[in-house]
């Protein structure tokens, strides 16, 4: 569902809390640091007020267990009474528990709203068959009286939903959350920075330094705020800062989960250069399907995100990693 209509995020969220309470569930996606685990959290603090609710976060979720003791721990505390586990089994531990959920939310004719960040981690938690995906839907698609609002960083959680062939096809609907327009972020920095009277000039040069990646933004503004005035420099200076002290790390911890896979910081150069990594590099791996599974690999890992303009390009979005990648990986 395209929500581009709506002119500012409060428009968005007053929107996906209006028909959550419908009984309608959301997957939100925009490309990580866009705002969209932020919106999760204002609707859920919103929702909390009146409503019974459930928090879960995929990236703390390491395994089958993980996933199992968070709505354990959940039900215990929504409905005040105990339970023994009955299943040795991890996937028939999940669905009795998924079951048991539904059953006493219908049973006490209770709303219960299930809030997930980083959804598409759920697939790093089961095997290849997906068998958890079909225990989720399975269980919980025959329980009106459980809400989703979950988060998606890229293609591969849109098809979770959105592919036929997916076991949580059209389990809910997908939000293609727009960034952040200009106006919006330039009264965000008008109003953070208010005391250091910015220009106009200096807030559209913090707007392309962070190709409006709002995670940076609140950063810089959290710095600045304790300085008496501000100049390009200083910004450049707070830029390369969080970038030295900080994205490095954050990135090097990041390519871990590709270290020693052969070619992959090849293709990864290719998309930082803006090139085309089957033009660059067919003679050098020889396959063209097996560059398509390293972009894909690199997609699934966050590293790059795929766009049409018009026709499907893939892009390093975050302009921090992309400077990481053109000074580590250069040929």
């Amino acid at each position: 569902m395209n929500i581009t209509n709506f002119t500012t995020r409060e428009d968005i969220e007053n929107f996906i809390i209006s028909n959550l309470q419908k009984k309608r569930s959301f997957a939100i996606y925009a490309l990580r640091y866009m705002g969209k685990t932020y919106l999760l959290n204002q609707i859920y603090k919103e929702i909390k007020e009146k409503k019974d609710t459930i928090y879960i976060d995929m990236s703390y979720i390491f395994n089958l267990e993980d996933f199992y003791n968070i709505f354990k721990i959940n039900i215990k505390r929504i409905f005040k009474n105990k339970f023994d586990d009955v299943f040795d089994d991890d996937l028939k531990k999940l669905e009795f528990i998924f079951n048991l959920l539904g059953k006493k939310a219908e049973n006490e004719n209770r709303d219960i709203y299930i809030f997930i960040d980083n959804f598409e981690k759920i697939e790093d938690i089961q095997n290849n068959k997906l068998d958890l995906n079909y225990i989720f839907n399975d269980s919980f698609i025959n329980f009106q009286n459980l809400i989703f609002c979950v988060t998606i960083n890229n293609s591969f959680g849109i098809d979770t939903f959105k592919d036929f062939k997916s076991p949580l096809y059209s389990f809910c609907e997908v939000l293609d959350l727009p960034n952040l327009s200009e106006k919006e972020i330039s009264i965000y920095l008008y109003k953070e920075l208010k005391e250091l009277e910015i220009t106009q000039d200096l807030v559209f040069y913090i707007m392309k330094k962070t190709n409006n990646i709002i995670y940076y933004i609140d950063k810089i503004c959290s710095i600045l705020k304790h300085k008496n005035k501000i100049t390009k420099e200083d910004i450049d200076k707070i830029l390369n800062k969080i970038y030295k002290n900080y994205l490095i790390e954050l990135y090097n911890i990041k390519l871990n989960s590709i270290r020693g896979k052969k070619y992959l910081s090849d293709v990864l150069y290719s998309i930082a250069t803006n090139k085309n990594p089957y033009d660059e590099l067919l003679v050098k791996v020889g396959n063209r399907g097996n560059i398509s599974k390293m972009i894909k690999t690199l997609e699934k890992e966050n590293l790059i995100c795929k766009i049409k303009e018009p026709k499907v390009k893939y892009i390093i979005y975050d302009p921090f990693f992309k400077k990481y990648v053109l000074e580590n990986f250069a040929r």
